[in-house]
């Protein structure tokens, strides 16, 4: 069976930017398959990966700002979702960043998935808003969905386009 790995990303004293690493801990308190394992980045998503080799797909958890409200679910890393003035991220090397490092020094990238929410309090507090804490139950079903719906996707080498997976 393959290997996921779900990531959790964020900082949890800047309000809703913790809402991956609060995900994650929500996650841990679900039954999940043998061959799902969770880890927590926080705000260094390009710290832990190299520890993405041995899987075939990874999902990155994060606060993910596209000016728009609700969930959002990326399957291709390297397309820009986010209007020109909001960044993706809000961490020092965003998401795509980190991921192109990765494929750089590995040669390869696991399938992909970014799960996310529009952040709308991004000051220093531990809690998060009440329309990102309303919708934390909704991402984690869509995360165990994506997890269930796993899908046989070719690992992504430099010279070959992001794997797409299938709603």
């Amino acid at each position: 069976m393959d290997k996921i790995l779900v990531i959790g990303v964020g900082n949890t004293i800047m309000g809703d930017d913790g809402l991956g690493v609060r995900a994650l801990k929500m996650l841990r308190e679900r039954p999940l398959p043998d061959n799902v394992d969770l880890l927590e980045a926080e705000t260094s998503l390009v710290d832990v990966m190299p520890d993405t080799d041995p899987y075939r797909k990874i999902i990155i958890i994060d606060a993910i700002k596209t000016g728009k409200p609700g969930m959002t679910i990326i399957r291709d890393p390297f397309v820009p979702v986010a209007p020109k003035d909001h960044a993706l991220s809000m961490h020092e090397v965003g998401i795509a960043e980190a991921l192109k490092i990765s494929m750089l020094a590995s040669g390869r990238l696991p399938e992909t998935v970014i799960v996310g929410l529009n952040p709308t309090h991004l000051d220093y507090s531990t809690e998060l808003s009440e329309s990102v804490l309303e919708a934390l139950p909704t991402l984690v079903d869509a995360i165990i969905k994506e997890i269930e719906n796993n899908k046989h996707c070719k690992t992504t080498r430099l010279e070959e386009t992001p794997c797409l997976s299938q709603k």
